[in-house]
């Protein structure tokens, strides 16, 4: 079909990143509670959550602390996390009263850290604090006030 895309035409990094290309045996919660611990200090049980490409867990600490551990796509480039952690470091400082997660630096004080996993690939892992709520997929109905409601905090 002219005009369409595929996967001929994508270069090969790209295709390895869609959701549809085969990508590496998910992470456990029992790994990915070890990997918090090994790289974060964090002693705290895993729980899975929904990732289009990467693995993304909800820990619980005994004391109450929550985070979200994410730990990215194999082919995933450091740069990609990097720029993300920058924008949510900014963001603390220009605009404190968004109700935003916050970057935990690793035990050595780093936003990101790579690292090598039961699989043997190498990814790329970072923490945030863990904000209650819901999804936009999971609150129903959309309304017209709660999307301009999401508008204007996106706005902000």
């Amino acid at each position: 079909m002219a005009g369409k895309l595929d996967e001929q035409t994508l270069p090969a990094k790209i295709q390895r990143t869609m959701r549809e290309a085969p990508v590496a045996k998910p992470i456990t919660e029992s790994e990915a509670a070890e990997i918090a611990r090994r790289l974060f200090g964090r002693e705290a049980v895993a729980h899975a959550l929904a990732g289009e490409y990467d693995d993304n867990f909800r820990l619980r600490e005994a004391g109450g602390g929550e985070f979200v551990l994410k730990i990215m796509h194999p082919d995933r480039e450091r740069g990609f996390v990097e720029m993300q952690c920058a924008v949510l470091q900014h963001l603390v400082t220009t605009a404190r009263e968004l109700p935003l997660p916050r970057v935990v630096p690793s035990l050595r004080g780093e936003s990101c850290v790579q690292t090598k996993v039961k699989d043997g690939s190498r990814r790329i892992v970072w923490l945030l604090t863990y904000l209650p709520g819901k999804t936009l997929a999971e609150f129903q109905p959309h309304t017209p006030e709660l999307l301009e409601e999401l508008g204007c905090f996106l706005g902000s």
